[in-house]
Order: C-alpha cells, then sequence, then structure tokens
C-alpha cells in the first residue's frame, strides 16, 4: 500500500492565512474541490481493493486538498464456482430402449449419438462437468447384477462409442433371452461411486416398469426406486432423470424419482413401502417426444448443472 504524504505549498499556506485575516490554519471535513480524483495504481483487477476518491480538504475553502488515492492495486480473479460438476449419466440397457419408439429408430441409437458424434455432448461439456457412465442390465445367466459398462472421466467420445457399440453387440447376442433394467440397483451403485466425490448428480434414463435385481415387472418396485433415489439426495447427490416412453409405463412414476431426487415429496402412488407426502413436489423431469429431441433434452439438463442452478 502506498503511504500518502500532503504536500502544502507556499502559495497555498498564504492563500489560506489570506482569507482567514491572518488567522489560524483552519481544517474543513469537506470533500476538498481543488485536488483531482486521482486515477493512478495499476489496472484494478476483479475483486480489487475500491478505487480512492478525493481525499478531505485540507485548509480555508475553496482551496482543495490532495487528490483522491489512484486505482487500487488488481485484486485475485473471482473464485470458481463451488458447486461439484461430477455427473454419473445411468443408461438403462433393455428392451423397452432398443425397441422403442422404433426398432429401426430407437432411443439407445438416439442417446448413443447425442453423447459422441462429431460436436456431441462429451465434446461440449468436456470443461465444464466431469462425466462418467455406467450401462445396467440383468439378464438370465448374468454372473452379477446389475451388469453392463463402466466409463470413468474424463470421456473420451471415440472410446465411448465403441463402448456403446459392443454393449449393444452384447443385447443382440442375448435374443431372445429378455433383458431387464435394474434401476434401483443402479441408482444405489452410482451413489456408491459418487459418495467418493463428496456430492454429485446422477442423471438417470429410465423407461417403463422399473426393476430391481430380485424383481423384474413389478409396478410397486418403483417404490424401491424411490428409497433409492431419495438416500442418493440424503448424501448429497441429486438425480435428474429423462423418462423415455415405451409401450409399459407406472402411473406417477417419472414425477416420483424427479421429485425424490431433489428431496421434495412424493405422490402416492398406490404401492406400499415408501413414505408419501400429503403435498408432493412438482420437480421437472425431460420425457423427449422422440429420438430427435433426445439430445436437446440432455443438453438442458446439463447446461443447468454446469452452471449450478
Amino acid at each position: 500500500m502506498r503511504t500518502l504524504r500532503f504536500v502544502f505549498p507556499l502559495a497555498l499556506t498564504l492563500a489560506g492565512f489570506a482569507a482567514c485575516g491572518g488567522g489560524d490554519l483552519v481544517t474543513t471535513d469537506a470533500p476538498g474541490t481543488g485536488g483531482l480524483v486521482g486515477t493512478g495504481g495499476a489496472v484494478v483487477g476483479t475483486g480489487g481493493a475500491v478505487v480512492g476518491t478525493g481525499g478531505a480538504g485540507l485548509g480555508a475553502a475553496p482551496a482543495g486538498g490532495d487528490g483522491g488515492v489512484g486505482g487500487g492495486e488488481g485484486g485475485a480473479p473471482p473464485e470458481p464456482s463451488s458447486c461439484d460438476r461430477h455427473v454419473h449419466i445411468l443408461l438403462q440397457k433393455s428392451g423397452a430402449v432398443f425397441e422403442s419408439p422404433a426398432v429401426e429408430d430407437n432411443w439407445w441409437d438416439a442417446i448413443s449419438a447425442a453423447l459422441t458424434e462429431d460436436g456431441g455432448l462429451v465434446e461440449e461439456f468436456r470443461s465444464e462437468i466431469e462425466l462418467s457412465i455406467s450401462v445396467y442390465s440383468k439378464h438370465e445367466g448374468a454372473d452379477s447384477c446389475p451388469v453392463g459398462a463402466q466409463v470413468s472421466a474424463p470421456i473420451d467420445a471415440g472410446d465411448l462409442q465403441d463402448t456403446l457399440d459392443d454393449e449393444a453387440d452384447a443385447f443382440h447376442d442375448l435374443a431372445p433371452t429378455p433383458v431387464d433394467a435394474p434401476v434401483v440397483d443402479a441408482v444405489e451403485q452410482a451413489t456408491e461411486l459418487l459418495a467418493d466425490e463428496g456430492a454429485g448428480y446422477i442423471v438417470l434414463f429410465a423407461s417403463g416398469i422399473p426393476d430391481s435385481c430380485e424383481t423384474s415387472n413389478n409396478q410397486c418396485t418403483a417404490t424401491e426406486v424411490f428409497t433409492a433415489v431419495n438416500a442418493a439426495h440424503d448424501a448429497g447427490i441429486e438425480t435428474r432423470l429423462v423418462y423415455l416412453t415405451s409401450g409399459s409405463f407406472v402411473n406417477g412414476y417419472p414425477e416420483g424419482v424427479a421429485n425424490a431426487g431433489v428431496g421434495e415429496g412424493v405422490a402416492d402412488i398406490g404401492c406400499p413401502g415408501f413414505d408419501y407426502s400429503d403435498q408432493p413436489g412438482n420437480a421437472p423431469f425431460a420425457q423427449p417426444e422422440n429420438t430427435a429431441a433426445v439430445k436437446q433434452a440432455l443438453a438442458d439438463i446439463l447446461t443447468d448443472i454446469a452452471a449450478c442452478d
């Protein structure tokens, strides 16, 4: 910090005495008008000291005091946002995703393209979000559940494309064995992964009637999903839902997942085993109308997370 020195030229001192009839030096609290506001100093940095203004005038009015202090030294750059941008995508691999809305125009292909194509979302959000992905499924004869590839951050779009192609081949190789989607266990697994980061987000792709590793095609498994998503929220992890329409559904299921994901109340869907709320929330979730809308739906979610809203 510079030391300020007040200089009283002889002429100014004599003028002060003359104006006062030769009396004592008069000190005034009013800002001086004679001195220019200082403009010196380094360029003010973001967060730097407030630029000084004119100093208090010394000597009888209208004689002015020294000019104000110049600009403060440059401050440190603004601190980055404190929010966590660890995002784990859970991608459902099941018949509902490969066969809807149509076999030749399905959700899986649309999601894969949205993430990995030139100018895709992996590339777009590389510098803003730490992104990882798990594919989840279950089928008869599998050694574990959920089963599917896991791609850690940072993701390379080309490598991810190869992985998703391999997962698609594995799905088709299982035909005619049914392949289901254990949402409950996938959310629990993602919660454990993100717990190591301290916080984060799950972006859940889900469709139809949810399964677990123990049950399939049971509508009330939805309450187990609510419980898993709610536990993730209690651990500091929010869940955002992309709900993919298919031939089967559970009334209130996507709404319940969206609300539980942000800690809001869940409306009663008629299944026991969950603490429903008399005042359910109204949390949004994405529900693309067709495969062409998938990329924008996911981009909106990632944009919101990247902005820390």
